[in-house]
């Protein structure tokens, strides 16, 4: 989540029912910019993606790309985005398809998508910044 919108009180109401329906909660900056030495001095883990099937840009096509990823990965960190575009009306089909692939949804990260764990940066961060 961006951390601007958890500021306002609807968005800190969403965060918390996330929270309690057991979802993790990831800060995506407040902004963006210059995040890297507030992660490292926090001993805080940035957690990246590895599949950004452009459900912002085309909101009816990010499936397919989204399970050519998955397919062709060990491991898929995919990010969506929640947008009123109507992308997430494909949500519910994309999660049955990786299902019937054989794909196991989970709370765990694949080790290239975790740049900085525990405020140790373990990559290069070239790509990223």
């Amino acid at each position: 989540m961006l951390g601007q919108k958890v500021s306002t009180a609807a968005g800190l109401d969403l965060a918390q029912r996330a929270s309690r329906e057991g979802h993790w909660i990831g800060n995506h900056t407040w902004s963006h910019p210059a995040v890297v030495e507030r992660l490292t001095a926090g001993g805080y883990t940035c957690v990246l993606w590895n599949s950004v099937p452009g459900d912002f840009r085309d909101p009816d096509g990010w499936m397919d790309r989204a399970l050519a990823d998955c397919r062709t990965r060990e491991w898929s960190l995919v990010v969506l985005h929640d947008l009123p575009n109507g992308a997430m009306r494909h949500l519910e089909s994309f999660l049955w398809k990786l299902r019937e692939d054989g794909h196991q949804i989970t709370q765990e990260f694949p080790l290239d998508c975790t740049p900085i764990v525990g405020g140790e940066i373990v990559q290069p961060l070239d790509g990223f910044l």
